[in-house]
C-alpha cells in the first residue's frame, strides 16, 4: 500500500458533499481499527492529512508571495505572504491539536507498517 495516496489522501470522503472538505464532515474508507469511526485515534491520523493539504495552496501561495517580495525588495509582499504561510500553519496545528491523538495511535502504526512490508515482499515471491 503506498502510504501516502492509499492510506492518507485517496481514503477518505465527505459526509455530505455539500458541507465540503471541514474537518468534521470528513470519513475515512478504510482502516485498521475501530471500522470506520470517524473518532478514532486512526482517523484523526489520516483525516489530519488531508486537512493539512486541504491547507497547501494557501501555504505555496504565501511562500511565494515571501520570495516575490524578498527578490523585488517589495517588504509589503514579504510580510503579507510571510503571514499567509504563519496564518495556514496555524489552522494545520489547531486542526492537529483537537483532533489528533498520537499515543493512541503508535500501537496501530506498527500493524500498518507490517502490512505494508508483507504487501512489498508478496511482490518479490510471485
Amino acid at each position: 500500500m503506498e502510504y501516502a495516496g492509499s492510506y492518507a489522501l485517496y481514503n477518505y470522503q465527505l459526509a455530505d458533499p455539500k458541507l465540503g472538505l471541514e474537518y468534521d464532515n470528513l470519513r475515512l474508507i478504510r482502516a485498521f481499527e475501530h471500522g470506520l469511526d470517524p473518532k478514532s485515534s486512526e482517523a484523526g491520523f489520516v483525516l489530519v492529512h488531508v486537512a493539512m493539504v486541504r491547507s497547501s495552496g494557501e501555504l505555496v501561495s504565501g511562500a511565494m508571495n515571501a520570495l516575490n517580495g524578498s527578490i523585488s525588495r517589495g517588504r509589503k509582499m514579504l510580510n503579507n505572504g510571510l503571514n499567509a504561510v504563519a496564518n495556514a500553519m496555524k489552522k494545520v496545528n489547531v486542526t492537529m491539536n483537537r483532533k489528533l491523538r498520537p499515543l493512541a495511535f503508535l500501537s496501530k502504526l506498527n500493524t500498518i507498517r507490517n502490512v505494508e512490508q508483507e504487501q512489498a515482499n508478496r511482490l518479490y515471491i510471485l
